[in-house]
């Protein structure tokens, strides 16, 4: 993992929202793409945090609490879904943890574990999505067949020594 770059493992196609994406929109695009969080960027595209699927009940749960209730005991209770009117600028967590595409996997890995996060937005040198890159990404390494680690392995040392 050495030199393999982040760059390389990212998602370069990913989805994304604006702070002023409504709590369902948000909802149906973490569904319809099979993700647990995605971007949320300026109108430059500058990406301003993340918001996940945590964000979103946490803000839920808490927003629809009975008076004087801890927040998760009123989840479902006197609130209907039509009332969740919160926006993802609001649930998000931010600011986000970036990486820049030319970084090394392995210190990407190193940030996700240090900063507890499972995704890492691939940024530009100013701040602009290019990318996302998430745990599962830097798992697949691990996964490569062994003829490509050989290859990778000659091309790196035996070639560069």
């Amino acid at each position: 993992m050495k030199h393999i770059k982040v760059g390389d493992l990212m998602t370069d196609e990913g989805v994304s929202v604006v702070t002023s994406t409504p709590f369902k929109v948000v909802a149906k695009l973490l569904a319809q793409h099979d993700i647990s969080g995605l971007p949320v960027l300026d109108d430059e595209d500058r990406v301003l945090g993340i918001v996940s699927e945590s964000d979103l009940i946490g803000r839920a749960a808490a927003d629809h609490a009975p008076v004087g209730e801890e927040p998760d005991a009123g989840w479902g209770g006197t609130a209907s879904p039509s009332e969740v009117t919160f926006t993802a600028g609001e649930a998000m967590s931010a600011p986000a943890v970036t990486v820049h595409a030319d970084e090394a996997a392995a210190g990407a890995a190193r940030l996700m574990a240090r900063r507890g996060v499972e995704r890492l937005p691939v940024v530009d040198d100013e701040d602009r999505l290019v990318g996302i890159v998430t745990r599962r990404d830097l798992l697949r390494l691990f996964l490569r067949p062994d003829s490509e680690i050989r290859h990778r392995v000659c091309a790196d040392i035996l070639v560069d020594t």
